[in-house]
């Protein structure tokens, strides 16, 4: 059942699916520039390339989703633009614009999505495209532009998650009997004034941390909010630009992030057991009559929440979560109940997450 194979901490990481019982099949593309077998691209002030994806495995079956990221150097007064499109029943849906981004603001051109697109080829929502035509989409194009004269500006590579809905979800059987936890420190949102909405900003300072103990960085976290900023979104929550901003401060130890949809957490046990920590949406509502929303130790309730798995233990989910009154941070480390866990991560969020890995 190995569908899908990248490198991971130098060794082939061979992901597992459990199709029957748990979901459709995804397909993960690696996109290097090296390797574009679409359109380069100049104009004046602006160059890129274009790529067309083959059919999909199983198609992009209605309420799917595609998530780009990527990883560019884009010096100061540079910036990208990302694009995708898709087909259906034989016709090319136009440009959807999914991101500005650059590593430092370049003034007129703060880092933003473009807000929720919608026409007869499906949906942009902030940073993910969903087939809303009851159609599959059999192919897809990726475009990047880069702005800018600087001959430093270039994509270095870029991915392509798609993921169709799930038909079944089941609690999968641990791979193995206990992961012991990374020391990914991870410190309380609510320690920080605006705190309550800056999940994302605490989990990716967390990991960088982990990588790297002396980021160089004065405010850490003040500068992570500002960097995972999406000027349309009004929030530090696009998955795209977290990826972006790892990548960015990783490259220099040989690493990037990149968004990722798994099937169960047997795929994220792979990864802790190389030492690669897992940043996980999740949603949950311990105030529900329906158990099934519950995640015991939780907070009452969240529509959507970031937090980073660091082990496993058991029957136990272990996590750093921001998501704590205490501002002494003594209670981010917890353990949720597996079963409860990957429930609330897969329907909520279709198990969408934020990985690292070395670069290819």
């Amino acid at each position: 059942m190995c569908v899908a194979v990248e490198m991971i901490g130098g060794q082939q990481y061979f992901e597992l699916r459990q199709t029957k019982e748990v979901r459709k099949i995804r397909e993960f593309f690696d996109l290097r520039s090296s390797r574009f077998e679409g359109t380069k691209f100049n104009s004046p002030g602006m160059r890129g390339l274009e790529t067309t994806g083959v059919a999909l495995r199983e198609c992009l079956l209605p309420g799917g989703t595609l998530i780009p990221s990527w990883g560019v150097s884009v010096p100061r007064g540079c910036f990208i633009e990302v694009k995708l499109a898709v087909r259906i029943d034989r016709q090319w849906s136009s440009w959807f614009s999914i991101a500005r981004w650059a590593c430092e603001n370049p003034g007129d051109a703060p880092r933003t999505s473009y807000g929720n697109q919608h026409n007869w080829f499906g949906a942009i929502e902030t940073d993910t495209y969903r087939n809303t035509t009851g159609k599959p989409v059999t192919h897809w194009r990726a475009r990047v532009e880069l702005h800018g004269d600087n001959e430093r500006l270039k994509l270095n590579w870029m991915t392509l998650q798609a993921a169709d809905r799930p038909v079944l979800v089941q609690e999968s059987e641990p791979l193995f009997p206990s992961i012991r936890p990374l020391p990914v420190p991870v410190e309380s949102q609510y320690a920080y004034e605006g705190g309550h909405e800056w999940c994302a900003a605490l989990c990716a300072v967390g990991v960088l941390r982990y990588f790297d103990p002396n980021l160089g960085l004065r405010d850490p976290v003040g500068h992570a909010v500002r960097h995972l900023f999406d000027e349309r979104y009004e929030g530090t929550g696009n998955w795209s630009f977290i990826a972006a901003y790892l990548s960015a401060r990783l490259e220099h130890l040989g690493k990037r992030a990149y968004v990722r949809n798994f099937s169960s957490l047997i795929d994220v046990e792979f990864r802790l057991s190389r030492g690669f920590p897992v940043i996980a949406s999740l949603a949950w509502d311990n105030t529900s009559p329906d158990p099934a929303l519950h995640l015991p130790g939780g907070i009452a309730k969240t529509d959507g929440h970031l937090l980073v798995i660091t082990g496993i233990e058991h029957d136990q989910v272990v996590v750093m979560d921001p998501a704590t009154t205490r501002a002494d941070h003594s209670d981010v480390a917890r353990a949720y109940p597996r079963e409860h866990f990957e429930r609330r991560w897969l329907d909520a969020s279709n198990g969408a997450a934020i990985v690292t890995a070395s670069l290819p």
